[in-house]
């Protein structure tokens, strides 16, 4: 079932073990232009924060050593992305020296947390990863690719030429195998324009949301111009040990080499535009 406008509001009120912490839980996103030419420099920004709403300040310079991107061209290849820091967000670009798609990736590991916070319990590793693409001249190679993030918003329609009054669907993938369910919910949301004759759209701000059926598949109609970020929060509930290079403690978590949890907690996006 999906809501539509602003009847989601009042459904998230009935909701609020599903979403509290949640309908504005930080994430990370991109913004990267929907379409480029060949032989072109291709700028992006990784954002950190709520959707639309960046964070500043220490936050974002505490998140950067454990940030990574890259880029996965048209052949399949992947291109690790160098990140910089301005005041809101973490700047990128690169060559598209071929036609095709390009998908974005970027990974944040929040770390591992000792106690509850914000619905979310101990011993919980907390992944965020963020995604767009971005098709360069007309070829339509690596349209069905993945970037191979764990838990992955995959879009099925072609995300580069969509306007409102278009549907857009979405097949959700985690680790290479499509799910869905009372337990998968997707939400998108946007920061575009509202049409100023529609009684439904009363804020600048909207949201619809919904759940994918057996295939991983929920379709969504569009209905605003401007970006748009969907959103979905997985757990897996496999316990683990950590085994990577990054080495951090901080007052909220922690993530070391032999550092075990209980869970993850998968945080992942997929960014687009919608034109008028």
């Amino acid at each position: 079932m999906i809501k539509y406008g602003r009847i989601v509001f009042s459904v998230l009120m009935l909701g609020l073990l599903v979403w509290t912490g949640f309908a504005h839980a930080h994430q990370i996103w991109i913004e990267a232009p929907p379409r480029a030419e060949t032989n072109t420099s291709i700028p992006l920004e990784v954002c950190f924060g709520h959707t639309g709403e960046r964070s500043t300040g220490p936050m974002l310079a505490g998140n950067r050593p454990k940030l990574s991107a890259m880029v996965k061209l048209p052949d399949g290849q992947e291109q690790p992305l160098v990140l910089g820091m301005d005041d809101d967000g973490y700047p990128a670009s690169f060559n598209a020296t071929r036609a095709g798609f390009h998908h974005i990736g970027a990974v944040l590991e929040t770390g591992i947390i000792e106690r509850e916070l914000h619905q979310i319990p101990p011993k919980t590793r907390i992944i965020m990863t963020g995604k767009a693409v971005i098709a360069v001249g007309e070829s339509s190679e690596g349209l069905a690719a993945t970037v191979g993030h764990p838990l992955e918003i995959v879009p099925v329609t072609h995300p580069c030429g969509l306007r409102v009054g278009d549907k857009i669907t979405l097949r959700i993938v985690f680790k290479g195998k499509p799910i869905g369910g009372p337990d998968v919910l997707v939400r998108l949301e946007t920061l575009g324009p509202n049409p100023k004759d529609d009684p439904q759209l009363t804020e600048r701000e909207w949201a619809i949301e919904g759940y994918p059926d057996a295939r991983g598949e929920i379709s969504f109609p569009l209905i605003a111009a401007g970006q748009h970020v969907a959103f979905l929060r997985y757990f897996d509930k496999t316990p683990g040990e950590y085994t990577g290079p990054l080495d951090f403690s901080s007052e909220f978590s922690h993530l070391r080499a032999g550092d075990r949890y209980e869970r993850t907690l998968y945080m992942t996006t997929l960014t687009f535009r919608v034109e008028p």
